[in-house]
């Protein structure tokens, strides 16, 4: 691949979903592989560096890597295979570098008010570029200078970071020094396009390490020290590249996020007919380009939601006008002026006033008596769905299971966990129950549970449901706020004909969402493709 290439296609590549995370990760591995720059024959050989290196180990007296140890295991990473590009040369990493493996103090030498050197002891204190100091070490057993690598040697193993400072390093950690003028920025920019095959390495069955042995035979490629300091440079400008796309990219995104949701606000807080019908026509002539994530088709399903059970839609209630409130229910001064404005025929009722609302039994083995039953626990239901999968029992006798059955059309809403999730029964199983965490809603013929069940996820998806749990950190949707929630009620039969409405459109939504997703996907793959095919090229 000529190295043109990247740079010129670069912010295509970066336009796919995730490009420009794939980008970095391309960047690294071309560079790595020697791919990222035309080589220059002007450069001194890189067998010169290695020379300089060799004899700079020898006159410190570091030990020469041994490649006939028993006990040594050789690493056959991917960069192992690539092709040599002219004047680099390959080595282990033994021969490279010096390598100090770390060794933790006694811990009566640790503190926090910064005597001695910091002390670093595995990935936890790296941060995107160089560690930060959390605690310092007063009598240090291993230390490493300034531009040392620093590379996490136990769980995970690979992760780096360069020392920009004199510091202590524990025994979760390695010092890998450059000499004779090699650059440390590039040494870094290898183990970062290696990161994900060095974790696979690791060795251990319960905690994963790599030993000096292992590092020492890790295989280099080594461009010359000119070459590694243009790689540096073009590294660092298409890394700052990626971060300014990425940015660019957030920005475009928060941009449709807020004129996608101005135009559902639009929608809902239009008062008259022609007002409703300028925001649907601006909704409408801009749909493609505000509908073309999953997220953004999420946002329109709720937003639509709401306004066919506020009674907005005007197809759907004869286009009417809106009118006063009208509310029947109790309601306290703390709900007075939260309610919107509703067609003529609508009223506000509370759950209390259309349908009888309950919790089971505690779950007690050794109080409850009677045959076992099957019961629904709180995570068995999920948003308009049940997950059968794992069933328990608990014992019931006949009396109390007949008042605590469930029957069809039964709604069975959380009462902590996600409080509020909620799922319609089916009557699929007769003998099925229900535990203490779970509310028995059995509407009266005034009401489709259907209605409430789409109030309560509409409630829940924009924050208004929270009003009503209980727990500053745990929350709860008691049964005395149940039968307090507040929704909006039509006639039965506009009832209906929203329902039924409602189900077409959320079909069309999954399907919308589905082909969202699938090119979401298809783009993924392409970004993911492209990178693999340039960095093999």
């Amino acid at each position: 691949m000529k190295p043109e290439f990247l740079i010129d296609n670069f912010e295509r590549l970066a336009d796919a979903p995730g490009g420009p995370e794939g980008l970095r990760e391309l960047v690294l591995r071309l560079a790595a592989q020697g791919k990222l720059l035309p080589q220059e024959s002007s450069d001194t050989s890189s067998e010169v560096l290695l020379d300089a290196i060799a004899k700079t180990k020898s006159s410190l007296q570091f030990r020469k890597p041994s490649t006939d140890d028993p006990n040594a295991r050789r690493f056959n990473w991917s960069l192992d295979t690539s092709p040599t590009p002219d004047g680099w040369a390959k080595c282990l990493l033994g021969s490279y570098v010096y390598i100090e493996m770390g060794q933790s103090p006694p811990s009566s030498t640790y503190n926090s008010n910064g005597s001695g050197l910091p002390f670093f002891q595995g990935k936890a204190e790296f941060g995107l570029i160089s560690p930060t100091a959390q605690v310092w070490c007063t009598h240090p057993k291993k230390v490493s200078e300034i531009n040392d690598i620093l590379i996490s040697v136990r769980a995970p193993v690979g992760p780096t970071n360069i020392a920009d400072t004199k510091c202590c390093i524990g025994r979760g950690l390695a010092a890998l020094r450059c000499l004779a003028g090699a650059q440390p920025k590039f040494l870094s920019i290898v183990f970062r396009a290696y990161e994900s095959e060095l974790l696979q390495i690791g060795t251990g069955t319960t905690f994963k390490a790599i030993s000096k042995k292992d590092l020492e035979l890790l295989p280099l490629l080594v461009p010359p020290v000119e070459e590694q300091a243009r790689i540096v440079a073009k590294v660092d400008e298409l890394m700052a590249k990626c971060d300014e796309l990425e940015k660019q990219q957030e920005a475009t995104r928060n941009t449709r996020i807020r004129v996608h949701k101005a135009s559902l606000n639009s929608l809902v807080e239009a008062i008259t007919p022609d007002e409703l019908s300028t925001a649907w026509q601006r909704l409408s002539n801009n749909f493609d380009a505000l509908h073309d994530t999953r997220e953004a088709a999420e946002r329109l399903r709720l937003g639509i939601t709401r306004l066919a059970l506020l009674g907005k839609l005007p197809w759907l209630n004869g286009g009417s006008q809106v009118r006063e409130k009208s509310i029947a229910g109790p309601l306290s001064e703390d709900d007075a002026g939260t309610t919107p404005d509703l067609p003529p025929g609508w009223e506000f009722v509370q759950i209390q006033d259309v349908a009888e609302a309950r919790l089971d039994k505690m779950l007690d083995k050794n109080k409850n008596t009677g045959p076992l039953r099957p019961y629904l626990r709180n995570t068995n239901v999920q948003w308009f769905e049940f997950d059968l999968s794992d069933i328990k029992e608990l014992q019931m006798e006949d009396e109390e299971f007949r008042t605590l059955n469930l029957q069809d059309g039964d709604l069975l809403v959380c009462e902590g966990g996600e409080p509020g999730r909620c799922a319609i029964w089916d009557g699929r199983e007769p003998a099925m129950t229900f535990q203490k965490a779970i509310h028995r809603v059995r509407p009266t013929e005034l009401v489709d549970p259907r209605w409430i069940q789409l109030n309560l996820w509409a409630d829940a998806q924009s924050g208004a449901l929270s009003s009503y749990f209980t727990g500053a950190t745990i929350k709860h949707f008691t049964g005395k706020q149940l039968n307090r929630y507040l929704f909006p009620q039509p006639p039965q039969r506009e009832q209906q004909l929203i329902l039924n409405w409602l189900a077409k459109f959320w079909g069309m939504c999954d399907s919308l969402e589905g082909e969202l997703e699938s090119t979401q996907q298809r783009n993924v793959e392409m970004c993911s493709a492209t990178v693999h095919t340039l960095a093999a090229a």
